[in-house]
């Protein structure tokens, strides 16, 4: 009887540990998902000056409405600072400065929402409709060195962000600290966003290629197979060769997601149980 509950208590506690690191993971997710976010609220008010062929999701109404709550924000942080002597704004222009800049931001952003109205309206037959989660490409790239030596890739991941910094920095050098720690800021974050969206994409392409090697050494991993053979894939966790021909049956189609009712609606050979 106490084996039995002994045994009980270990299977509920490791189900609860697996719950809460389940539980923790959720939230880690929504966090980065609102850092994203956030950071692209920033990051957007300068992408729309860097670049062209931006798409409609990425550059949506409410991506640029809260980036001006930010720019809001970030003047009444100044403007109450610099009441109680908390923060220097610098120049009597700074405020004037950070004001034309979202002028220049609103202009920006509807012209590109106006080109994404007329591809929309010339229909999918159009060459030039743009990807609706297209982060565009850098006007640097018309800089023919920098595409031929870097690539249109490393030009928006690392020259964008770097030319957005050092403009900032030139901003603060004439005295307006308000405008130009909003260019630092979002420098950075273009940066972090630009590295965040190269590792997903990333992520897909290795998923892609771990999945077609999977499914070529299913069967020799499921038999024990060495790495050398199976091209680094194993499941030595599923303890291959204490398995019988029917168990590793049912784990291919478990870990290919092909059960075998889908197999047999595809007309697929499937053996008798």
């Amino acid at each position: 009887m106490r084996k039995g509950s002994a045994e009980s208590n270990v299977v509920d506690m490791t189900s609860n540990i697996f719950e809460s690191a389940g539980a923790a993971l959720g939230w880690a997710r929504y966090l980065n998902a609102f850092l994203m976010m956030f950071m692209g609220w920033l990051s957007v008010s300068v992408e729309v000056f860097l670049r062209a062929g931006l798409g409609e999701r990425y550059l949506s109404w409410f991506r640029v409405w809260m980036s001006y709550v930010g720019i809001f924000i970030f003047l009444w942080f100044f403007g109450i600072g610099s009441l109680f002597g908390l923060t220097d704004i610098g120049s009597n222009a700074a405020y004037g400065s950070m004001i034309f800049f979202s002028f220049l931001y609103a202009a920006a952003s509807l012209l590109h929402r106006l080109i994404m109205r007329r591809h929309m309206f010339l229909g999918m037959s159009d060459p030039n409709r743009i990807h609706s989660w297209s982060s565009g490409y850098s006007h640097l790239n018309r800089i023919g060195f920098l595409a031929r030596f870097l690539g249109e890739d490393k030009v928006n991941r690392f020259l964008d962000p770097l030319l957005v910094f050092v403009v900032g920095f030139i901003v603060i050098s004439f005295d307006q600290r308000i405008l130009g720690i909003w260019l630092l800021a979002a420098g950075v974050t273009l940066f972090f966003n630009e590295q965040l969206r190269y590792s997903e994409q990333r992520n897909k392409v290795l998923n892609a290629i771990d999945g077609y090697i999977e499914n070529q050494h299913m069967d020799a991993a499921l038999e024990g197979k060495s790495k050398k053979q199976t091209q680094g894939f194993s499941l030595v966790a599923a303890e291959p060769k204490k398995l019988s021909s029917d168990d590793r049956k049912t784990l291919k189609d478990i870990f290919t997601g092909r059960p075998v009712e889908l197999r047999q609606m595809a007309g697929e050979p499937v053996e008798a149980e």
